[in-house]
């Protein structure tokens, strides 16, 4: 079960009828290009609901998320928005979660001065900013992704966090490392290829 999408526009639709109605859902995406002009928010709204992104072909899928030197790609809320207000409740277990596979995430821009209402704090991403998920990413890329200021401004705001058979390549934050999680890390079949991190 699940749905199919094609384009960004169908993206978009998807994930945000499906956000917090409960379940666990599957969006399987054809091959091709997303532009990306504004990053997708996901919202779990406090339930537990397990979202998978997977390529119709697997893993010899030709996915590009492509941010067009604009966007970020994806925020994922655990509950609405980060806010002063939130912020202990947010960080208590239990947590939704998210898989990933199949797709390049490429040339997405985060900006903190250019972006002051889009994440509390310094708690930001370039290409995926979650507020406290776990996040698994199997046979994935990342490449020429840039962000200024924060923590870990590629994949930032994450639980625990899995990653196999994926390549980081040509990545660039400001201030922080290419990942920042909070809990577990499994990695396995990753390379890290010229990326450069403050």
């Amino acid at each position: 079960d699940g749905s199919a999408v094609s384009d960004y526009n169908e993206l978009k639709n998807a994930i945000t009828s499906i956000s917090g109605d409960g379940e666990d859902n599957i969006i399987y995406i054809h091959d091709g290009t997303y532009r990306f002009s504004e990053g997708i928010i996901y919202d779990a709204k406090g339930t537990l609901e397990h979202l998978t992104l997977k390529g119709c072909s697997g893993a010899n899928s030709q996915i590009i998320f492509d941010g067009q030197n604009l966007s970020r790609i994806f925020e994922f809320q655990k509950n609405g928005p980060l806010t002063a207000e939130t912020i202990i409740q947010d960080e208590q277990p239990p947590f939704p979660s998210v898989d990933i596979n199949d797709i390049e995430f490429r040339n997405a821009v985060w900006d903190t001065a250019a972006n002051t209402n889009g994440c509390f704090g310094n708690d930001c991403g370039s290409v995926i900013y979650a507020n406290r998920f776990h996040i698994n990413f199997n046979n994935t890329k990342f490449k020429n992704n840039y962000a200024t200021g924060g923590y870990g401004m590629i994949l930032n705001g994450i639980v625990n966090l899995g990653i196999a058979d994926t390549i980081f390549e040509e990545n660039y934050s400001s201030s922080g490392g290419v990942l920042s999680f909070s809990g577990d890390l499994d990695m396995q079949n990753t390379s890290f290829l010229n990326n450069q991190g403050m």
